[in-house]
């Protein structure tokens, strides 16, 4: 049996978010559902982006709205902006995310137990 099953993961993400796709990560904000991708379950490519733009804010270049538009995307924030949001907001909703998924983690745990099958049969 594997250490992890992520199959099993993505399953409950899925079944626990309504998605289909438990790569992506939504909120609601001014009776809007936004969407963006899963800090950890995006496309390598897309955190490579990620990666690039926070590098460029250790150099004080990038700030929290750069950040803001790459989870969103140009057009779904310009969009959010309309609607009264601002990047802190979807800063904070990236942040429960995560917290979510550990949380998540916690609670159902996807790890074989140490008193799993292969300890039973001594």
């Amino acid at each position: 049996m594997p250490d992890i099953d992520m199959d099993a993961i993505l399953a409950q993400r899925a079944e626990a978010t309504n998605s289909d796709d438990p790569t992506i990560a939504t909120f609601v904000f001014a009776r809007q559902e936004w969407v963006f991708p899963h800090p950890m379950f995006a496309a390598d490519d897309w955190k490579d982006g990620l990666a690039d733009v926070q590098k460029k804010g250790s150099k004080g270049e990038a700030n929290d709205v750069d950040l803001a538009r790459y989870y969103l995307g140009e057009e779904q924030y310009e969009r959010f902006i309309e609607a009264g949001g601002n990047s802190g907001i979807v800063l904070f909703a990236v942040q429960d995310v995560m917290r979510q998924i550990q949380h998540e983690a916690q609670e159902r745990p996807t790890r074989s137990s140490t008193f799993s099958a292969r300890r039973q049969k001594r």
